[in-house]
């Protein structure tokens, strides 16, 4: 009774979450006991009385929350596996863990009594309870969505700005709903992830915003998050191929619809799926047999080739084939000699140059004789000399 400290109560809508005795932590350190648990009936509300020590209590500030502690936490999601083990005694009871939200302020300190916390069932809860403003949209996918859960992450090139809310959105009711190729899944755009210091003036002017995005190609997709587990989240980025959004249609469900695109495998097999329609139109059996054409010609052809060898083979194994290099280098041994003699030191040579220079000789001497006959061609017969021409003798 004397023990100083503080007291402070958590409600929750469902009872058994602690017990009488469950350590109090705060980062692996026992802070606190669980002093009592009751209900609210008026608030329909579970309430656990805790106890913080002194001087422990300066942990608590306005900002704190607090969530139920398993002593292992294990989560296996889009973002694979995660694995925390708190104290040995909290791994044993369990118990409850508080702290101040990672990019929170953490507020004044607390020093009233009784001040009333909300507890969450984890970890994960108390982060996710920070993104209170928010703006809604509709994702329409024609993918499966097998994988894809309430909590998945919405990113933007990595980067998370949002949370799945709902999938689908709405079950079909009728058989023309049923019908429908597109799934329809609530997502959740939250400020505080994308903007630190973001203070929404108007929803309306964010969705605007966004808007004038989706017009610039803004869609989002289905991504694998893990290959283990399967599971999936959303992307979303950048369509600049095909800017504009599919669709006319700006609403369904009361809520806008965020563009998207075929993502991921299910992108592939549908180009697969076109690949091999093209392929089933081909002429395959006309080219086949153009083909077998083809293989026939080139196997007569070489039979042919094969043959024309086979005859090569047997032209040159005969004797007098053979014999014909002999008779070629025997000819032109004679060529050899031949040309031999008209060599200038050949007496043949030495007698055509001898009889060239005497008839050189014999021109040289009747070059006046055809100097003269060329000049008077009548001097062989009458002479060179001036005759004078004979008179008549009646014409004297």
């Amino acid at each position: 009774p004397d023990a100083e400290g503080l007291r402070v109560i958590l409600t929750h809508s469902e009872a058994g979450k602690l017990a009488v005795s469950d350590p109090v932590i705060y980062q692996g350190f026992t802070v606190g006991r669980v002093e009592k648990v009751s209900f609210d009936v008026a608030a329909q509300l579970a309430q656990y009385h805790l106890f913080i020590f002194q001087p422990y209590d300066g942990l608590i500030h306005t900002h704190t929350q607090f969530w139920v502690s398993s002593g292992v936490d294990l989560e296996l999601d889009a973002n694979g596996l995660n694995l925390h083990v708190d104290s040995l005694e909290s791994l044993i009871g369990g118990g409850v863990s508080f702290g101040v939200p990672e990019g929170d302020i953490a507020g004044d300190i607390v020093t009233e009594q009784l001040t009333e916390f909300h507890l969450f069932d984890d970890k994960k809860q108390t982060m996710e309870g920070m993104y209170k403003e928010y703006v809604e949209y509709v994702m329409l996918f024609e993918d499966s969505v097998r994988g894809l859960k309430a909590g998945a992450p919405v990113e933007y090139r990595g980067i998370r700005i949002g949370t799945v809310k709902r999938v689908p959105l709405r079950k079909p009711s009728s058989s023309d709903d049923f019908a429908k190729t597109e799934i329809p899944v609530l997502i959740r755009i939250e400020f505080g992830r994308m903007f630190d210091d973001y203070r929404v003036e108007s929803v309306e002017a964010f969705k605007d915003k966004f808007s004038h995005e989706f017009r610039r190609g803004l869609k989002g997709t289905l991504k694998t998050g893990s290959l283990v587990t399967g599971a999936l989240y959303v992307e979303t980025d950048y369509d600049f191929e095909n800017p504009q959004p599919y669709r006319n249609m700006q609403s369904i469900y009361g809520y806008d619809i965020f563009p998207t695109k075929h993502g991921g495998f299910a992108e592939v097999q549908r180009q697969i799926t076109d690949l091999l329609k093209k392929f089933n139109k081909l002429p395959i059996d006309e080219t086949v047999n153009s083909l077998n054409n083809s293989l026939e010609g080139v196997e007569r052809t070489l039979s042919a080739v094969e043959k024309a060898v086979l005859n090569l083979d047997k032209l040159l194994a005969q004797s007098d084939t053979q014999s014909l290099p002999k008779e070629v280098k025997e000819s032109l041994r004679q060529m050899q000699h031949t040309l031999d003699g008209l060599s200038p030191n050949s007496a043949l040579y030495q007698d055509l140059q001898m009889t060239i220079e005497q008839f050189e000789e014999v021109m040289v001497e009747l070059e006046p004789v055809l100097r003269q006959i060329n000049e008077k061609p009548n001097s062989l017969v009458f002479g060179n000399d001036n005759v004078v021409d004979p008179i008549p003798n009646k014409g004297q």
